[in-house]
């Protein structure tokens, strides 16, 4: 559109692993050497969560799709796999990091089981609110701390031009009589006579 502005994307590089790897351990208690494992942890916790939340709204909309065949307890596993999967998959692509090494085609294989489009919505609609949540924090994350260090950088800069103008102004205009050591004379010596 004419008057939109664009969206401000944000980008999680390497100097921002730190401080999302914290938000991560303090908000979903997760922590670790390495954020692509914190992120596939925390997409283990949500789904769990998820499921306790809505299991039995799943077990519903299983009629007529591949997951008709188990029980209880193999519609939950198969959801459990399916959702991390996609939700692993999902925040590790968008935060830059490839996930090709971390997954084989096998282990997408819980997701044909959802064969249904009642089934295939449940099981988007959990991977999405899931994601969503997860890269809302992050990205809280990351804009928070790319303004901070530029109102610091910003601060930093506005400082050392306050000390410029201290040492390098303009002298002051007022006379200084201690260094007068002649006393005041004449400016102009009297021109000689003018024919």
């Amino acid at each position: 559109r004419r008057n939109s502005r664009d969206p401000e994307v944000w980008q999680l590089g390497p100097d921002l692993v730190q401080p999302v790897s914290g938000m991560l351990s303090k908000t979903y208690g997760i922590s670790g050497e390495r954020v692509s494992q914190q992120l596939a942890d925390v997409a283990g916790k949500l789904v769990a969560d998820y499921w306790d939340n809505n299991g039995g709204d799943i077990r519903a909309i299983v009629d007529g799709s591949l997951l008709m065949d188990y029980d209880e307890a193999g519609v939950e596993m198969q959801f459990k796999s399916a959702a991390a999967i996609s939700v692993t998959y999902t925040l590790l692509e968008r935060c830059g990091i490839e996930p090709a090494g971390w997954f084989d085609k096998d282990d997408f294989r819980a997701i044909h089981e959802f064969s249904t489009p009642d089934s295939v919505y449940a099981l988007g609609a959990a991977v999405s609110d899931m994601s969503r949540e997860v890269l809302r924090q992050i990205e809280r994350t990351v804009k928070t701390t790319i303004r901070r260090r530029n109102n610091e950088r910003s601060q930093h800069e506005y400082e050392q031009q306050s000390e410029l103008h201290a040492d390098r102004g303009l002298f002051s205009p007022e006379p200084d009589h201690a260094s007068a050591e002649d006393p005041a004379g004449q400016v102009r010596q009297a021109a000689p006579d003018v024919p």
